[in-house]
């Protein structure tokens, strides 16, 4: 029994064609630039998002445009530098005249920013305080994985709190001047920390419920079994009304809350954090925007017996409904500048499949083909 069963196994090693593992040259190229469009498009995502998400936005959050300039005019004269004239021809006092200047705020246009920022630090202007960030973000992942046992919102919220000083200490870093000082000699005291600790408390609770409470509509809605669905089944041309038909009907709440859920509550609550950790900047420290450092004197500083920094309620009630219009549009153009990648990136990614891997495509459209012989039915 055992030579037949070697036998049978020999002869179909003979009867089966040598395999070829080698890769034509257009093959080899075709994966390459694959990838390599993957590879590029996730560091350009991560650019971007840390440039003007992180970057521009926080100083949008912590600029006031309320900074005035005076000008004395009326001196009477083409010279500058010439006094101004306390009198008039028939030698009556003449009080100087003044105007008031509003300036343009420097977040209000992305190349006047990033302008603006090149001009302090260079080509890496756009990028400060990007080693800060990681040591944030792996600090950030290492406590919530030790939290693990814990609910995944809870253990996120906690790790958030315990980590305020870095995010503290990177906020500095962003809207100050150029120090010569190593990132870890930046990291603010301790009772610095503690003093944000009710800030970033809040903004954590606001970024998980910008989760929860969409998430929970769409399982109540039926939007997951909807996807679920749409996952494991193919659909046809005879169900696609329905599949559209539900989508609308369950996903558009979802859309709405989301987008109400992030301008009411997180919005609120990144601004009010930002704007807390901008009032506990050291004296020290030189601004590279112009902001009002005692927020319209809520900040009393510790040495007449303050606190040195802004209640919660007052920095969000400071930041003006200009500032505030100024900041959406700023996310608006973010979304904007993130969609016309994404796009881009599909293109790029579906003229590569078509040219150096046609076989892939003929696949993808094969199984479509076969999946749409069957009828899915729709129901939520």
């Amino acid at each position: 029994m055992i030579s037949d069963l070697v036998q049978r196994s020999l002869a179909t090693v003979n009867q089966t064609p040598p395999r070829d593992d080698r890769h034509s040259a257009g093959e080899i190229v075709g994966k390459t630039l694959i990838f390599g469009t993957i590879a590029v498009f996730v560091l350009a995502s991560l650019l971007i998002r840390y440039v003007y998400v992180e970057v521009i936005a926080t100083l949008a959050m912590v600029e006031d445009p309320s900074v005035t300039a005076y000008i004395a005019v009326g001196s009477g004269s083409d010279d500058p530098d010439a006094p101004l004239s306390t009198s008039d021809k028939d030698g009556g006092v003449v009080e100087p005249e003044l105007h008031i200047v509003r300036n343009r705020p420097i977040t209000s246009s992305f190349r006047a920013t990033l302008r603006h920022l090149r001009s302090r630090d260079g080509w890496t202007g756009p990028f400060r305080g990007f080693v800060m960030r990681m040591v944030y973000f792996i600090a950030l992942a290492f406590v919530a994985g030790l939290m693990s046992w814990l609910p995944t919102p809870i253990a996120t919220v906690i790790a958030v709190v315990l980590c305020s000083g870095l995010d503290l200490a990177w906020n500095n870093i962003v809207i100050s001047e150029w120090s010569p000082k190593y990132w870890f000699r930046r990291l603010p005291t301790s009772k610095a920390w503690f003093k944000v600790i009710p800030a970033a408390t809040l903004y954590a609770v606001a970024d998980q419920l910008s989760f929860l409470l969409p998430a929970r509509l769409a399982h109540i809605t039926g939007l997951t079994r909807l996807a679920d669905k749409l996952g494991h089944d193919p659909i046809n041309e005879a169900s696609l009304g329905a599949v559209i038909h539900a989508i609308c009907r369950t996903g558009l709440p979802v859309i709405v809350v989301s987008a109400a859920v992030a301008i009411l509550i997180r919005l609120p609550a990144i601004v009010t954090l930002a704007r807390v950790q901008a009032s506990l900047l050291p004296e020290s420290e030189e601004t590279i925007i112009p902001f009002d450092r005692t927020f319209g004197g809520k900040v009393i500083p510790e040495i007449i017996g303050g606190s040195g920094m802004i209640g919660m309620l007052d920095a969000w009630k400071s930041f003006g409904w200009s500032s505030r219009i100024r900041l959406l549009k700023v996310f608006a153009k973010i979304w904007a500048i993130e969609a016309a990648l994404f796009a881009l990136f599909l293109i790029t990614l579906s003229v590569e499949f078509f040219v150096f891997m046609p076989e892939v495509v003929d696949a993808v459209v094969a199984n479509m083909n076969a999946g749409s012989n069957s009828v899915v039915p729709i129901t939520i």
